[in-house]
C-alpha cells in the first residue's frame, strides 16, 4: 500500500469548485483519460463531505473524471438525499446513489460523541430543506441498497479501470467483498472477484500516519475508539474490510496528518448573498454551528484533498511524499500503526 504524506511546499487551500447550476457539460465517451470514480462517503458528521463531492463534480466538469456512482456509507436516513441535492444542482441527478443498511450511525441509537448530534451531523437536513427538488429525489429508505449499486457500477466497467475512492467508513466496502457472486440477483461474481478485475486503484482517506504511546483513532477507521454505540463496530469492520482486499489492487492511504492544515471552505463561508449552492451552503452551516472547528477561513481538507489525488495524482507538483507500506488496524480499538516498507520512501507520480 502507499501512504501520503503532505510535503511542506503544500500548505495552501484548495480552491476547485465548480459554479454549478445548470446542466453538466458533455465530455468525450470512452476518454482513457477520463478517471471513472466510485466515491463511498459518510456525508453526515462533516462539511469535508460536501467539499469532496463539490470537487468531484469539478473534475467532472473538466472532464477529468466521470463520477460512476455514490455510495453512503452511514445509517443516516437523509445522507442519499444530500449527495443527490448536490449531484441535481450539478445537473448529474442520474448517477446512482446506494444506502448503507447496518447500524452505524443510525440517528435513533447513536448517542455519543456528543459532536456528532446522535449522528445526524449539522447540516445534511438544512441542505434537503434547502434544495427539496434535488432532496425529493432519494432517501435511505427509498433508495437501492449500496452493495446492489456497487456491484452494477463494478460490473457495467471495463476492467482494471475504476478508481474507488473511499472517504469514509468502510461498511459498504465490507458489504461487497463479503458478496457472493449474484448476491442481488444480478448474475455477477462475487465482490471480490469484481474488485479483483473492475478496479484500477483504491484510495482512502482514512488513519494515521505516525504511531505514537497513546494513539488517537482516526475517525473513518474506529470512530472515537469506545463507548460510542453502533460507531464501536466500525474497528472490526475496518480491519476486516482491509484483510479482504485483494492485494493486487494498489491502496493509497490519505491520513489525518495530510489533510489536518489544508482548509477548503473559507470562500463559501464569506460568499456573498448572492451567490449560494450546496456546496457553500453546506459549509456554512456545519461552520456557524461548530465553534473552533473551521480555523484558518475553512475547515480540514481530507476528503476533497483524497477525491483530487484520486484523480489527479500529483498533478505535475510535489504535493506529497509517497511511503510504500502496511496498514495494520486494531480490530478492538481501529488505531492503526502504518509500517514504511524499508528503502522504499519515494516522491508520488503519474
Amino acid at each position: 500500500a502507499v501512504g501520503l504524506q503532505r510535503s511542506s511546499a503544500s500548505r495552501r487551500g484548495l480552491r476547485l469548485m465548480s459554479a454549478g447550476g445548470g446542466e453538466a457539460p458533455r465530455c468525450p465517451e470512452n476518454d482513457p483519460a477520463v478517471a471513472p470514480l466510485i466515491i463511498d462517503t459518510d456525508l453526515s458528521i462533516d462539511a469535508d463531505d460536501v467539499g469532496a463531492l463539490c470537487v468531484a463534480h469539478a473534475l467532472a466538469d473538466r472532464c477529468e473524471a466521470r463520477i460512476l456512482a455514490f455510495v453512503h456509507d452511514t445509517a443516516l436516513p437523509e445522507g442519499p438525499a444530500g449527495i443527490s441535492v448536490i449531484n441535481e444542482f450539478y445537473g448529474r441527478g442520474d448517477i446512482p446513489i446506494g444506502a448503507y443498511r447496518g447500524p452505524v450511525g443510525n440517528p435513533a441509537t447513536t448517542y455519543e460523541p456528543w459532536w456528532t448530534n446522535h449522528g445526524r451531523g449539522r447540516y445534511v437536513e438544512d441542505l434537503v430543506r434547502h434544495w427539496p427538488e434535488g432532496g425529493a429525489t432519494a432517501s435511505g429508505r427509498a433508495v437501492p441498497s449500496a452493495l446492489k449499486v456497487l456491484r452494477a457500477a463494478l460490473g457495467d466497467s471495463a476492467d482494471h479501470s475504476v478508481v474507488y475512492v473511499s472517504i469514509g467508513f468502510m461498511t459498504n466496502l465490507l458489504d461487497l467483498l463479503q458478496s457472493p457472486a449474484d448476491a442481488v440477483g444480478d448474475k455477477l461474481p462475487s465482490g471480490a472477484q469484481l474488485v479483483r478485475t473492475k478496479v484500477k486503484r483504491m484510495v482512502v482517506m482514512g488513519g494515521r500516519a505516525r504511531f505514537s504511546e497513546d494513539p488517537v483513532v482516526e475517525w473513518n477507521f474506529g470512530g472515537c475508539g469506545q463507548g460510542c454505540g453502533p460507531y464501536d463496530e466500525l474497528a472490526g469492520i475496518s480491519r476486516m474490510a482491509l484483510d479482504l482486499w485483494n492485494a493486487t489492487v494498489p491502496i493509497s492511504f490519505l491520513g489525518f496528518e495530510a489533510g489536518v492544515v489544508v482548509h477548503t471552505g473559507g470562500f463559501f463561508i464569506h460568499d456573498p448573498p448572492g451567490f449560494n449552492s450546496p456546496c457553500s451552503a453546506g459549509y456554512r452551516f456545519f461552520c456557524s454551528r461548530m465553534p473552533g472547528w473551521c480555523e484558518m477561513g475553512g475547515r480540514a481538507s481530507w476528503d476533497p484533498m483524497a477525491v483530487l489525488y484520486a484523480v489527479r495524482g500529483q498533478g505535475g507538483q510535489q504535493y506529497y511524499t509517497r511511503e510504500v507500506g502496511t496498514m495494520h488496524i486494531d480490530s478492538s480499538t481501529g488505531a492503526n500503526e502504518w509500517v514504511v516498507a524499508s528503502d522504499q520512501v519515494q516522491h508520488a507520480g503519474h
